[in-house]
C-alpha cells in the first residue's frame, strides 16, 4: 500500500465504512497524508481516538459524507495541508511512544542467549 499512498495527498482507510472493519491509519500518517476512514474501525479503537483527538484524523458514517468530505479537503488546500502535517506528526508520536516504552522495558529483559538455552 505504501506506494499508493505516497502518490495521494488523501488516503481513504478501506473497510472501515461497513461493519468488517477498517485497517491500520498509522502508515498513511507517517506518509503525511491526510486521513479519512468510516467509523467500523472497532480494531483500532484507542488509536482511532488518539488521531480524532489530535485532528490527525477524519471519520464519516456513510459514502455521501465521504464524498463531501473529499470535495472539502480538495478545494481547500490549507484545510488539506493542516490535515496532512496534523496526521505526519501524530504518526512520528506514535512511533516515539513505542521507542520511549521500548527504552524503558530493555533494562529488564535478559538478553544473555547463554542463560536462555540453559534451561
Amino acid at each position: 500500500m505504501g506506494l499508493f499512498y505516497r502518490l495521494a495527498s488523501i488516503a481513504f482507510v478501506g473497510g472501515s465504512l461497513v461493519a468488517f472493519g477498517g485497517q491500520n491509519i498509522i502508515e498513511p500518517a507517517r506518509l503525511g497524508k491526510a486521513v479519512v476512514c468510516g467509523r467500523y474501525m472497532m480494531n483500532f479503537k484507542e488509536i482511532v481516538a488518539k488521531a480524532v483527538a489530535a485532528n490527525a484524523l477524519t471519520v464519516v458514517d456513510s459514502k455521501e459524507e465521504l464524498a463531501r468530505t473529499l470535495d472539502v479537503l480538495f478545494e481547500n488546500e490549507g484545510i488539506l495541508n493542516s490535515k496532512r502535517e496534523n496526521a505526519r506528526r501524530f504518526a512520528l508520536n506514535q512511533a516515539d511512544v513505542l521507542n520511549r516504552l521500548t527504552a524503558a522495558l530493555t533494562p529488564y529483559l535478559d538478553f544473555d542467549e547463554r542463560k536462555n538455552n540453559a534451561d
